[in-house]
């Protein structure tokens, strides 16, 4: 009862209102915050409603969920957190579609929205600046995209944000009465789970203990309270499933161009501004004012310093190939490059405060104003979010296959066509699974098949996997094509085999 009272005290909503309302330019800023939450919570909404097909690494990750794979080694070389699998697994009981495997990723889309506003409050104390930042995360086509995609790099960004500021807050209270050795031992019980949910909260927590142990002193019982979980815990995690990932020889291949070494510094770092700032580039004002907004971090903010902590432990991991610093992989650092970005708001360069105001949107303007109109385009369009597209092919392969002509999904694509055959249940005597489906010669599943009518369906573009013999040519020598298909990259043939 006495937590529930402390509660109403603190959330007072209706004096909270009416003191908004009672200053008209708190009220607009208030009210212009709103719009711009809603409106990216409106492109969330649309980009999950647009159901595209779930593409290879989706569907790749989804079986590991219908099979009961938790733990790595995970099936078709797929790495996700524990939690993050147990959670969607608990979707897929609903049913087994798009919208349940891509909840997760979904919610936490929407929540990141005013986390990040709460997050940035911590670090940005310009309103302008504030606004700005909160606008450009919330049309950023990458977070939109992987809010409707079934991977965890969306809850990774959430994790990042939700992880610093509640150890704000808790290291603000080490010092107060009302934070005893046991809530400390509970949050720290919290922190230490929190790799189960999200891999990169590895990277937040050293930076939480070694600020953490700066208030020993005077709090020494409460912050080993808070440091016991993690010391039993990490230890066991990292070297039981955390270790497996790491020496896994596909994904240390896939990701060896995101370990920096001396001479990749440079590389590294525009190849992840650029993505930041896709459908564009990372123009060279942008690159400026990171830079600019970083230095301002090291110099003036002491909060800001925990932020540039978590990115060197990024950068280490990367050092000692342990993690890559590569794209998706790193989207989690997107709120803090933000934060380094719109820090450029609290430049004080002038005395008067509406001269660092214009200069700081001039700044702003020449770092976005050409990829706001192209991102809000991207955010949009549905081709933009559509990676492959099997669904289609498989409605109208549901209308015109017949009894005894062969399904035969091509090899990188059979995971996709049976992850989709959980629906729509084709005969199992009609399908056609070449079984070293990871072969490059894809001359090889045609061997020894018999002749027939087929139905070709490839779920990725040729022209990326057909190395060996080109599609046309091992068509046109054992194939007669009747019909072509096409949906967005995807490509479905209708064919006689002669040969």
């Amino acid at each position: 009862m006495k937590f529930l009272e402390k509660l109403k005290e603190n959330i007072n909503l209706k004096e909270n209102i009416k003191s908004i309302f009672s200053d008209k330019k708190r009220a607009a800023y208030f009210c212009a915050l709103v719009l711009v939450a809603l409106f990216g919570v409106f492109l969330r909404i649309n980009a999950y409603l647009m159901n595209s097909s779930m593409w290879y690494d989706e569907v790749s990750l989804a079986l590991n969920v219908r099979e009961n794979v938790f733990l790595p080694p995970l099936l078709n070389n797929q790495s996700a957190p524990f939690l993050f699998l147990i959670l969607a697994k608990i979707c897929s009981l609903f049913s087994h579609s798009n919208f349940s495997y891509r909840f997760i990723p979904f919610v936490s889309g929407l929540v990141s929205i005013p986390v990040f506003y709460v997050f940035a409050k911590n670090f940005i104390k310009s309103k302008p600046g504030l606004l700005l930042a909160l606008f450009i995360f919330c049309i950023n086509f990458r977070l939109i995209y992987f809010s409707r995609e079934f991977k965890p790099y969306v809850l990774d960004v959430l994790v990042f944000m939700l992880a610093t500021v509640c150890f704000f807050r808790l290291y603000n209270s080490f010092g107060s009465k009302n934070m005893t050795i046991s809530k400390c031992a509970l949050f720290g019980t919290g922190f230490a789970l929190l790799p189960l949910l999200s891999f990169p909260s590895l990277f937040v927590l050293p930076v939480c203990f070694l600020a953490a142990l700066l208030k020993i002193k005077e709090s020494f019982k409460k912050v080993l309270a808070f440091l016991a979980p993690s010391i039993i815990f990490l230890p066991v995690y990292y070297f039981t499933v955390l270790s497996k990932y790491s020496t896994n020889e596909y994904l240390l291949g896939f990701w060896k161009k995101g370990f920096i070494t001396l001479k990749t510094v440079g590389p590294v770092f525009m190849h992840i501004l650029d993505f930041f700032q896709e459908p564009l580039f990372a123009n060279l004002v942008f690159i400026i004012a990171t830079i600019l907004g970083f230095i301002i971090c090291i110099k003036q903010e002491k909060k800001t310093r925990f932020l540039i902590g978590v990115l060197a432990f990024v950068v280490l991991a990367s050092f000692l190939h342990k993690y890559p610093m590569r794209e998706r992989l790193i989207l989690f650092l997107y709120p803090m490059f933000l934060i380094f970005v719109f820090k450029i708001f609290d430049m004080k360069i002038f005395k008067k405060g509406l001269k660092n105001t214009l200069l700081a949107l001039l700044i702003f303007i020449l770092s976005f104003g050409m990829n706001i109109k192209a991102t809000l385009k991207a955010d949009l369009d549905e081709n933009f979010y559509c990676m492959e597209a099997i669904t289609g092919l498989l409605n109208v392969l549901k209308h015109e296959h017949k009894d005894g002509e062969y399904i035969f999904p091509l090899p990188w694509s059979d995971v996709a066509f049976m992850h989709y055959n959980e629906v729509y249940k084709f005969p199992k005597k009609d399908i056609v699974i070449f079984k070293d489906n990871r072969s490059r010669d894809y001359t090889r599943p045609f061997w020894g098949v018999p002749k027939g009518k087929y139905w070709l369906i490839f779920t990725i573009r040729p022209d990326n996997y057909y190395r060996h013999v080109s599609l046309q040519e091992w068509l046109e020598r054992d194939f007669k094509v009747i019909k072509i298909y096409q949906d967005h990259s995807s490509r479905m043939y209708y064919a006689e085999k002669i040969r």
